[in-house]
């Protein structure tokens, strides 16, 4: 995803890059903990798009207040399982309980490739 948004003109130093993320929660967890400490409030999500509204949800419920999306633009037989898995598990993200962070990301420098 890193490298998708850099190749449309995203500078590498307002990329947040979760690489301890184990799930979707835990990347918004950690993802809005960083963002509060840089003083940001909005985020764009770039996942598949069946995957956006969980994503962007979860990011709401810890506290990001401007949520955004873009997915890249292609199906799959496979998506249809992971549309309907995507209902239970939007469900779940809406009434689960928020816990504390617990690995704060960083801006990636610059000079990393992605």
């Amino acid at each position: 995803m890193r490298a998708y948004l850099v190749r449309r003109g995203i500078p590498t130093d307002h990329i947040l890059v979760d690489s301890a993320g184990n799930d979707t929660w835990s990347t918004a967890r950690d993802a809005s903990d960083a963002m509060r400490k840089q003083r940001l409030s909005s985020a764009i999500v770039v996942t598949q798009y069946f995957h956006l509204p969980r994503a962007m949800l979860a990011l709401k419920r810890y506290g990001v207040s401007e949520v955004s999306g873009a997915y890249p633009r292609f199906w799959e037989v496979r998506d249809i399982y992971s549309v309907v898995r995507e209902v239970p598990a939007f469900i779940w993200y809406a009434i689960r309980p928020l816990i504390p962070p617990t690995n704060p990301l960083r801006a990636r420098p610059r000079d990393q490739a992605a």
